[in-house]
């Protein structure tokens, strides 16, 4: 089954991130919206995991000790540079997230899990976008730019999980894990 981890987004989260949804003046068309129930922020894409991988990847999680602490959402931008195939919200710089996400994908690796090594970007995707042409490239630009100024207040991460996920953008949680 296809799988990741990742930071579910708290309902303090939900809200700034649906507002900004309704706001962006993007082309119908070419929009598909993250629907509120699959926001999160990925830590490590796990692809195809069979069942008995994915239990050595869930005991790893739940050996984790792992502080809580406090992250904000800042800033939006696209994936694909002109050729934009994503909008997503950012994250304001926090070595707290940095560390964490180092410690679950080399937890995710030593249960024998093959994660490509790439520099992680920490984003909540608000949008994937359908091959806009030059034209609609600059103006999805020009509607991103407008909102750089994006900013929720700071919330308490106190745990993450393990989805599974299927075509379509559509996710469900298989275990969680606390932060201490």
């Amino acid at each position: 089954m296809r799988c990741f981890l990742a930071l579910p987004m708290p309902p303090e989260a939900l809200r700034p991130l649906l507002q900004v949804q309704a706001m962006l003046d993007l082309p119908d068309d070419l929009t598909t919206w993250m629907p509120e129930e699959s926001l999160h922020l990925t830590l490590a894409f796990l692809d195809e995991v069979d069942s008995g991988r994915l239990q050595a990847v869930h005991e790893a999680m739940e050996a984790l000790r792992l502080p809580a602490f406090d992250l904000t959402l800042s800033g939006l931008d696209v994936f694909g540079g002109a050729k934009p195939h994503a909008v997503w919200a950012g994250v304001a710089e926090n070595a707290a997230l940095v560390a964490m996400q180092a410690k679950v994908e080399t937890a995710a690796r030593r249960a024998g899990v093959t994660i490509p090594a790439k520099r992680f970007v920490p984003h909540v995707t608000l949008a994937r976008l359908r091959r806009p042409n030059a034209d609609q490239a600059r103006a999805i630009e020009r509607t991103v730019v407008s909102h750089i100024g994006f900013r929720t207040a700071a919330w308490r991460v106190d745990g993450f999980a393990l989805y599974q996920s299927w075509p379509g953008s559509q996710y469900q949680i298989l275990a969680e894990y606390p932060l201490t």
